[in-house]
C-alpha cells in the first residue's frame, strides 16, 4: 500500500483536535466514547494517531464535540501547516 505524503502529519493533526476538544468540553474518553456509541478504546487509538477514524465515526465524535466534522478538518489542516517544517 502507497502512503500518501502528509497523511500521517494530518491523522496526527486531528487526533490532536480531537483531544483538544474533547478535554474543552471536560470530557473523558469513556464520555466521548459513550455519547459517539464508539468503544472507549477506539477513541483512545484515534487521539494516539494509531487509527483513522472512518467518515461515520468522525461524524459521530464531531457531534458528540458540539462541532460540525468540516470546522474539525479545517482546524486540523491549521495546525498542521504551522507546524509544517520549512
Amino acid at each position: 500500500m502507497t502512503r500518501v505524503p502528509g497523511t500521517v502529519a494530518l491523522r496526527a493533526a486531528l487526533a490532536e483536535q480531537i483531544r483538544r476538544a474533547r478535554k474543552k468540553c471536560a470530557l473523558s474518553q469513556e464520555e466521548l466514547a459513550w455519547r459517539s456509541a464508539l468503544h472507549r478504546t477506539y477513541i483512545s487509538m484515534i487521539e494516539r494517531s494509531q487509527r483513522s477514524p472512518t467518515v461515520d465515526s468522525l461524524e459521530k465524535i464531531a457531534a458528540a464535540l458540539g462541532i460540525s466534522v468540516s470546522a474539525l478538518l479545517a482546524r486540523a489542516e491549521k495546525s498542521r501547516a504551522r507546524n509544517k517544517p520549512r
